[in-house]
């Protein structure tokens, strides 16, 4: 009976969304790597969302969007030198149900002719990807050559799990605006006294529309060490989110839910990039409403504005009294 159960409980495992997430995104980037072999560029390419980011972070190397990616894959795969790359994922861990990092090990064989054996490089790579329109793909792809034993000691502290420290998110601080046409969004980022919790306060204003401001609380949990935010607005929608920063500090992942004034309730996954000092991109993945499935936000680029342009410090929200609804 016992071994009839745990068989029964491992078939349910094995079933479940989240194993069947995980395997899916494995064969996805092996595939990737039998592309690369293959020299099959199209294919490589297609397996990156539109404003990709391919980083090497020992020599600097930067391939920003889709388009330099393509054209620096052809570059790659047309050279007198054939590479082979060959893929060992070493962890998948799931961010909600449409994105995941992946951590491995990458090696490059470059067959060189006439040679008995071609130069092999190793790199250690921490990816995103995410669900879009159906498929898999790669929203980012961070290298770190393989060295010596003090290169491997430093990278080894790079690689440590997300960490719960709030000063990886100082690169929101400041004065912001969306740059959407036709929606005045304006967000400002401070620390609360203290350096234990950032404050974001954030209003939106479209044309014909009520204007909605709200609130944001990012602090550490130290029970789950994770930093978590509690939102509120004015429409009476409230949510929460857990965060997770990458090791390089320049992209920052929320899962998301909300709840609406009528009890309704919403989710998604935010992916926040430091594009450079005073430029953003975020993007929304697997959005829900009511347990039903939406389409993926566009990306959005935010700006950093003097605060004078933002009309005050932050945002005003002006008191009320409870429960007057106006």
């Amino acid at each position: 009976m016992y071994r009839f159960t745990a068989s029964c409980l491992l078939l349910v495992l094995l079933h479940s969304p989240v194993f069947a997430d995980e395997t899916a995104i494995r064969t996805f980037v092996q595939q990737y790597a039998a592309d690369f072999n293959a020299k099959n560029a199209s294919e490589l390419t297609q397996k990156w969302v539109v404003d990709g980011q391919y980083r090497d972070l020992s020599s600097g190397l930067v391939w920003t969007g889709r388009d330099e990616i393509a054209k620096q894959l052809e570059i790659v795969l047309s050279g007198a030198i054939t590479p082979r790359l060959q893929v060992t994922i070493d962890a998948v861990r799931m961010i909600g149900e449409s994105a995941a990092r992946v951590e491995g090990t990458n090696t490059i064989e470059l067959a060189v002719e006439d040679a008995a054996s071609g130069m092999v490089d190793q790199f250690e790579f921490v990816a995103l990807v995410v669900l879009e329109d159906g498929s898999w793909r790669f929203n980012n792809i961070d290298e770190r050559a393989i060295g010596d034993a003090a290169q491997e000691d430093e990278a080894a502290v790079d690689r440590k799990d997300f960490t719960a420290s709030l000063s990886q998110l100082a690169w929101l601080q400041g004065e912001w605006r969306d740059d959407i046409e036709g929606v005045n969004v304006t967000t400002s980022v401070r620390a609360l006294p203290g350096g234990q919790f950032l404050l974001r306060v954030f209003s939106r204003e479209i044309e014909d529309a009520e204007p909605l401001v709200g609130f944001q609380v990012i602090g550490h949990d130290p029970n789950a060490d994770q930093i978590r935010s509690w939102s509120f607005f004015g429409d009476g929608s409230f949510g929460e989110g857990e965060w997770q920063v990458g090791d390089e500090e320049t992209t920052a992942m929320v899962q998301s839910r909300l709840t609406s004034a009528e009890g309704v309730r919403s989710a998604g996954t935010y992916v926040i990039r430091q594009v450079d000092d005073n430029t953003l991109n975020v993007k929304l993945f697997g959005r829900s409403l009511a347990g039903e499935p939406l389409p993926n936000g566009v990306p959005v680029t935010v700006v950093r504005v003097d605060s004078s342009e933002n009309g005050s410090s932050e945002p005003t929200i002006q008191t009320q009294p409870i429960g007057s609804g106006e």
